[in-house]
């Protein structure tokens, strides 16, 4: 049976980011194995994305949250108990194996409705890993919705399998028009998905499947939770030096929050190029990834896969599992919010 991924945007930014997604696999072989969903409150958003037709609006006005969290999860408890969330099911035979759920934290709809949505694919698709990839608000937005934010991030935890962040604040392009310079965020968030889908469903020789990175994501959630995705590119194979390597990851731990990767649980290294890459220049680049993760003398389960592309450029897809977070994300998921746990506010919705 074929692996089967739901990708799934819900607010504002988790909408505009999937329709990058949507566009840039269009024609990729394994498209009909990827569902893509857009989830707003806001009709008018939805219906203005270029790609994703396929969307769900939160309540029966589609007016939006108001930058309301608690808005945004009535809106969505609402569409759970009336329905509108069944048609996220393939059909009675096919459930899915990986669903991806991109949020912005800040927000009505990505920080409050986000997690009930969650809650219900939880619920819903019980053999399904669900890997949450969640945007932090930018500097000038610090205040109240960095409360807001950092509520959506504890709830966002507590019921993902596993997680991780996107930091607008190391990312935008500041040089830019307001409109422009959050692209760069959305199209590194666009990158994370695609590297997750290409060494999920291209094959390789030797093949990293689906169980290896579902394993990858099941062993993030019994550590950290937290992952670490992403793709290095080269022009040529000259340039893969443990220099250069160190630069860009160090760059990369920088905008996804990651203060390290040692300890890690699992690395996962994607080699992909026409055919001219030596075999020693993999080697060296997951040892080189290994020398950062290994602790204690414990080495991570590792897997490495080798796929043969077109592209005169050579990438290398990267999933690390179970990495340490810097300390702002932990500060906040050590801290006890006076409110329900999400149990007791999901109850009578299941």
């Amino acid at each position: 049976m074929e692996t089967k991924i739901l990708v799934l945007g819900v607010g504002g930014a988790g909408c505009n980011i999937v329709d990058k997604v949507y566009a840039s696999i269009k024609s990729y072989p394994y498209v009909n194995n990827v569902r893509v969903v857009a989830i707003n409150t806001d009709r008018q958003s939805l219906t203005n994305l270029k790609s994703v037709k396929d969307y769900i609006v939160l309540g029966k006005k589609g007016r939006g949250a108001g930058s309301d969290p608690e808005r945004g999860k009535e809106l969505a408890l609402e569409s759970w108990r009336e329905g509108y969330l069944e048609r996220l099911k393939f059909d009675d035979t096919v459930d899915y194996d990986l669903i991806i759920v991109i949020a912005g934290l800040g927000g009505g709809t990505g920080t409050g409705a986000g997690p009930v949505i969650v809650k219900y694919l939880k619920e819903n698709f019980k053999e399904a890993v669900v890997l949450s990839i969640l945007i932090l608000p930018d500097t000038d937005e610090y205040g109240e919705k960095t409360e807001m934010a950092n509520r959506g991030l504890s709830e966002f935890y507590r019921i993902s399998d596993a997680l991780m962040i996107i930091d607008n604040a190391e990312i935008i392009d500041v040089s830019k028009p307001l409109s422009e310079a959050y692209e760069p965020a959305n199209e590194f968030t666009k990158n994370v998905v695609i590297t997750i889908l290409d060494i999920c469903e291209m094959y390789g020789k030797p093949n990293i499947d689906f169980a290896d990175v579902q394993n990858a994501l099941n062993q993030a959630k019994k550590s950290s939770k937290f992952v670490f995705i992403t793709s290095l590119e080269f022009p040529n194979k000259d340039l893969i030096t443990d220099s250069e390597i160190n630069s860009r990851l160090l760059d990369l731990k920088r905008k996804t929050a990651v203060a390290s990767f040692r300890g890690a649980s699992s690395l996962i290294v994607g080699a992909f190029h026409n055919g001219d890459l030596p075999s020693q220049k993999v080697k060296d680049f997951v040892e080189f990834l290994k020398s950062e993760i290994i602790q204690g003398g414990k080495s991570p389960l590792v897997k490495r896969g080798d796929y043969k592309t077109q592209d005169k450029i050579i990438r290398f897809g990267i999933i690390i599992g179970g990495v340490d977070m810097d300390s702002r994300i932990k500060r906040v998921l050590s801290t006890t919010y006076p409110e329900r746990v999400l149990e007791e506010v999901y109850e009578g919705n299941s």
